[in-house]
């Protein structure tokens, strides 16, 4: 809200075509032109860039990043190497702000490290890269309250002990 009460230009991208479809937004994939998804993490960088890529960041401030926690620092990196690209510049995510969204206890990187993870434990260069990136972020939020199951506390609290790993019988 304060993002749009300054006047800025945001997108809203999600990793996941269904989520992206129930939010009617783009999933991250397409917003940057990546419709060939095993390419090198080089080739994704440097693909060309299309029209209808320039014109869907034309003028955009913010990147609002849903589902976080299915990125992992290689593909992070990646990403902001894409976004300096695409902007024709050496800044972060080529200079725009983000806003990650995630619930880290939800579902992990696919074939990627967690951007929670140690990063001195990390041998691969770039996934360290992304990895410190994230982790440079300066403002965090945490919601502490479940708005979608609060119309079933017990089913609320299944899942907190799930998340806490203290499952009862």
């Amino acid at each position: 809200n304060e993002i749009a009460q300054r006047k800025q230009k945001y997108v809203v991208v999600t990793l996941t075509g269904r989520c992206a479809s129930e939010l009617k937004v783009n999933t991250l994939h397409s917003l940057l032109g990546w419709y060939d998804i095993y390419c090198s993490n080089k080739t994704l960088i440097s693909m060309p860039v299309s029209e209808k890529t320039k014109e869907k960041l034309k003028g955009v401030n913010w990147l609002i990043i849903d589902e976080t926690s299915l990125i992992g620092g290689s593909l992070l990196a990646t990403i902001s190497r894409r976004l300096s690209f695409i902007f024709s510049n050496d800044k972060s995510f080529g200079g725009l702000s983000i806003l990650f969204l995630c619930d880290f206890n939800q579902l992990m990187p696919v074939r990627d490290i967690e951007l929670i993870a140690d990063p001195t434990c990390v041998s691969d260069q770039l996934t360290r890269e992304g990895i410190l990136l994230f982790q440079s972020c300066k403002t965090t939020l945490t919601l502490e309250k479940s708005i979608r199951q609060e119309s079933d506390p017990v089913y609320a609290k299944i899942l907190d002990n799930i998340k806490n790993k203290q499952v009862t019988v």
